[in-house]
């Protein structure tokens, strides 16, 4: 059986430096803790894109933007820690999450090629603690491989 020890600010401070570089095991549960930075790609920018051309910024499923626009990698969602993207705030009758997003104000600006976004998000068990690096368009992130003009064609 583990023992919880209380850590002190110094404590918590040198495991979150450590994790942040190349992750820790926890010396309460013993499970890796790192922090992870995750860039935006062509696979969360698509899935962005599909989600604006079914929805627009209403809400909606987001499996059933997966499943009609054949997103297997399921990235869509960690849109949500550049603001792109928000979960809709209801729950299933069994407690679980609904699955319904939206598209946001921002999102709909890097989608449309109005802003930028910084390019990396620093996540943290589910939690994103700082976005940093060189402002990226929606076409930076599609990459050469796909046309914004192309995958947009269609929209609301």
């Amino acid at each position: 059986m583990t023992t919880l020890v209380k850590a002190s600010p110094e404590q918590k401070e040198a495991l979150m430096k450590a994790a942040k570089d190349k992750g820790v095991d926890c010396p309460c549960c013993e499970q890796l803790v790192k922090v992870y930075k995750r860039r935006v790609n062509s696979s969360m920018a698509r899935g962005l894109i599909a989600m604006y051309k079914e929805y627009g910024t209403s809400f909606g499923s987001l499996q059933d933007v997966r499943r009609k626009h054949g997103l297997l990698n399921k990235e869509e969602s960690v849109m949500r820690y550049w603001g792109l993207i928000e979960e809709q705030d209801i729950k299933r009758q069994d407690g679980g999450r609904a699955g319904f997003w939206c598209v946001t104000p921002l999102g709909e600006q890097w989608i449309k090629n109005q802003t930028t976004i910084l390019r990396y998000a620093h996540i943290y068990n589910g939690k994103c603690l700082e976005i940093e690096g060189k402002p990226t368009t929606i076409q930076n992130a599609l990459g050469k491989d796909f046309n914004l003009q192309e995958l947009m064609s269609g929209t609301l």
